[in-house]
């Protein structure tokens, strides 16, 4: 059905605070562990949009709507007149789903707000320029229609009917990401990868829902109180690149607790996925430890695992303090639960590595999707490496990495690694270079310039942008001040040439 905006003339309630005054309540950052919580509001506080969202959860019309108020922060080099909201729902792959927003309120002025992009894009011009370090508070409520099976975007954002399970990413109306240079990225939703691309920020979001329904959401549980059909729930995320939501009324949890975080896995009943997701259990913990160790700790006091069923082979998908995991195709799955277990580990520790290079560190993963997926598959050979030894981690470097990419080799010749995922492709497909060449590049500068300088270029890399955006340059830019050596010609080859040949990717099996 066609998507359509509840409103043409919009209102907002506009308020320019003084170059830096933005506080944020302390309890926004509940979510945060609380030996950490200190550093992470002293290098964020005052920085951060803050969303505060209360909605009602209704299954029966599947739909999630209500209030959004939002206090947005210009992060950025230069005065904006303009704030631009991505509403992902209205992407024609969603089919019935879709977004209207209305009773936008502004005390005492209206502005006009103009869709664009196929209707998944609002903009809405402010009053005046907000300047770097101003802040602006926004208001509208906004109703969203859930689609049912759908597969659009792996199902990220489906109510799945054969399992009762609502997957919300996505759902509400974000902050589009914004570039120097470039200004809003407001491109055409794809179902080619993960379609988000936004800064972080601080929520603090209350789901009305009815009785019986788990609520598993970025953050965690602050305030629950009884309505009159059911349950409200208030959450707190601390910094956070997005909310997500699952809804479920019959999921079954069991929980481990690792370095101050409790780590939970979700289940549905008479799925066969309790053994997937007792190794996948293990696998988070031993991750998150590991990970925390080498690039600095893991700040939220939970991370949750839950069985969604996606699409197009995807494994699984991660989000904010919340890891998506296949049902059927992996959790329920005995080729990775028993005969393989280690490509179910390998899969799992994968998606922890992305709490910290894709939701702590962010960066526009479908202009660069080696940044995030590259970097974090490389990472994820060395965790094995850290927990299982050399000889395992030579293991899932040839299996995951060097052999699929050398069969693409084979068959199809190179391809340049940093293009726009929607960029048609010479050579190997995007998800062999993406994740396996660029894999093995990451892994060539760690031989190139040893682990010292390597593992303090990534903590390097962590603290200057934990809850930032990066960019290629900055993540070069981070192995070449911890090295000394200028890499210019080294990423050339791996990152932006088809010139890599099976030697150099042998050379980085025998490195290990």
């Amino acid at each position: 059905m066609p998507k359509r905006f509840g409103l043409m003339l919009l209102a907002f309630v506009v308020i320019l605070l003084p170059h830096g005054v933005v506080v944020a309540a302390p309890d926004l950052y509940a979510a945060v562990i609380p030996a950490l919580r200190d550093g992470v509001m002293a290098q964020t506080e005052g920085e951060l949009s803050t969303y505060t969202l209360d909605v009602r959860f209704d299954p029966a019309a599947s739909t999630i709507g209500g209030r959004e108020r939002l206090t947005w922060v210009n992060r950025f080099d230069q005065p904006l007149n303009d704030v631009a909201f991505r509403l992902y729902p209205n992407a024609f792959y969603y089919g019935e789903g879709g977004t209207t927003i209305e009773d936008v309120r502004v005390a005492g002025e209206a502005a006009t707000g103009s869709s664009e992009v196929g209707e998944t894009v609002l903009r809405v011009p402010l009053t005046e320029a907000v300047p770097p370090g101003g802040s602006v508070n926004l208001s509208f409520r906004f109703r969203t229609v859930i689609p049912t099976n759908s597969d659009g975007t792996y199902g990220i954002f489906n109510h799945d009917t054969a399992t009762g399970t609502w997957v919300l990413a996505d759902w509400y109306p974000i902050v589009a990401g914004y570039e120097t240079g470039t200004g809003w990225r407001l491109d055409e939703p794809t179902a080619l990868g993960d379609p988000t691309f936004s800064d972080a920020a601080l929520y603090d979001v209350s789901v009305d829902a009815p009785a019986g329904f788990s609520l598993v959401a970025t953050g965690s549980a602050v305030e629950t109180s009884t309505t009159v059909d059911g349950t409200e729930t208030q959450f707190a995320s601390g910094p956070a690149r997005e909310f997500t939501l699952v809804a479920d009324d019959d999921y079954q949890a069991t929980s481990t607790t690792v370095d101050g975080t409790t780590i939970t896995a979700y289940v549905n009943p008479n799925t066969g996925s309790d053994a997937g997701a007792a190794l996948a259990l293990e696998t988070a913990a031993r991750a998150l430890h590991a990970y925390s160790a080498r690039y600095g700790a893991y700040p939220y006091e939970e991370l949750d695992l839950v069985e969604t069923d996606l699409s197009s082979s995807v494994l699984a998908v991660s989000w904010t303090g919340v890891i998506f995991l296949e049902g059927p195709n992996l959790l329920a799955n005995p080729s990775f639960v028993e005969t393989d277990p280690a490509r179910l580990d390998f899969t799992v520790a994968h998606e922890v590595g992305h709490q910290w290079w894709g939701a702590l560190i962010g960066a526009n993963s479908n202009d660069h999707t080696f940044m995030v997926e590259g970097l974090t598959n490389a990472l994820a050979t060395i965790y094995v490496e850290d927990t299982q030894g050399k000889d395992a981690a030579r293991r899932q470097i040839q299996d995951e990495l060097a052999d699929r990419y050398l069969n693409a080799l084979e068959s199809a010749g190179d391809g340049i690694v940093d293009l726009p995922i929607t960029t048609p492709r010479q050579g190997p497909s995007a998800g062999v270079l993406d994740y396996g060449k660029a894999a093995l590049g990451f892994l060539a500068i760690r031989e190139a310039i040893g682990d010292d300088a390597f593992f303090a270029a990534l903590s390097d890399y962590a603290a200057r942008f934990s809850y930032r955006n990066a960019t290629p340059d900055d993540l070069r830019a981070a192995f070449e001040r911890a090295s000394g050596q200028d890499l210019t010609d080294f990423w050339h080859v791996w990152f932006n040439a088809a010139e890599t040949t099976p030697a150099d990717v042998e050379q980085v099996v025998a490195g290990v």
